[in-house]
């Protein structure tokens, strides 16, 4: 068999190579919008907290539990309710009027002529203001009191199962979600491609499980390992 130099010596390394257990290998096409990169980024925002989160924000917010803390309120508890912002709203004017009554100028501060024949105003405590401010503060504090005597330890008792009540339905809805979520890629492209091949991409990543759906903008490199597999990293999966 006639073998030219440079075949023969191509066989020569092939066979070399063989006998030591190494293969040659052709690097492969990729693609940001194969089917295996796809796939890839897939299972990386499935291992992604961040996304499941915000589907089980909207599944929680769509099948909110009953508020104990949101019952109506007795014609008493009104009242009550009431009373306690009148006696606020009188509080502030008692307020008022006070600082009125002691600041310079003001209704009910005294005028006294000086050597000079000026009219200067000085300022004097006003007993009486004072005094209607404190009993005013007074009877808000009285009414306050009361209040949460009557009322507060059933609120925080109603607070705290709500609060329970909530985290029992994420944890059913993560359950359920965790199990139907699905994630696709849309609008896939190339933006770089660098000297070794590897690429920049970008795309719109989609999470959808049931009538609940999320999406996001994200970046991902794709790569080519020695083995000629593929090793994808993504960016931005916690923004939201």
């Amino acid at each position: 068999m006639d073998l030219k130099p440079g075949v023969l010596g191509g066989a020569i390394l092939i066979l070399a190579a063989l006998g030591c257990g190494v293969w040659i290998l052709k690097p492969r096409d990729i693609e940001c919008a194969g089917a295996e990169a796809r796939a890839l980024v897939a299972q990386i925002a499935t291992e992604n907290q961040a996304a499941l989160d915000e589907l089980i924000t909207q599944y929680v917010r769509a099948n909110s539990t009953p508020k104990l803390s949101q019952a109506p309120k007795s014609a008493e508890r009104i009242a009550a309710e009431n009373r306690i912002a009148a006696l606020k709203e009188a509080v502030a004017k008692a307020n008022r009027e006070w600082i009125d009554s002691v600041r310079p100028g003001g209704q009910g501060s005294p005028q006294v002529l000086n050597s000079g024949n000026q009219v200067l105003n000085v300022p004097r405590p006003n007993n009486d203001a004072s005094r209607r401010a404190t009993l005013v503060r007074q009877d808000l504090f009285i009414a306050q009191r009361n209040y949460d005597f009557a009322y507060g330890e059933a609120d925080r008792a109603a607070r705290a199962a709500d609060d329970k009540a909530d985290a029992a339905n994420r944890a059913a809805a993560s359950a359920t979600l965790r199990n139907e979520v699905r994630y696709t890629l849309d609008d896939v492209r190339t933006t770089d491609k660098n000297l070794v091949g590897a690429l920049t991409c970008a795309a719109t990543l989609n999470a959808k499980a049931g009538k609940y759906d999320w999406t996001l903008p994200i970046t991902f490199k794709v790569e080519q390992t020695s083995d000629r597999k593929l090793y994808v990293t993504v960016y931005g999966l916690k923004k939201f």
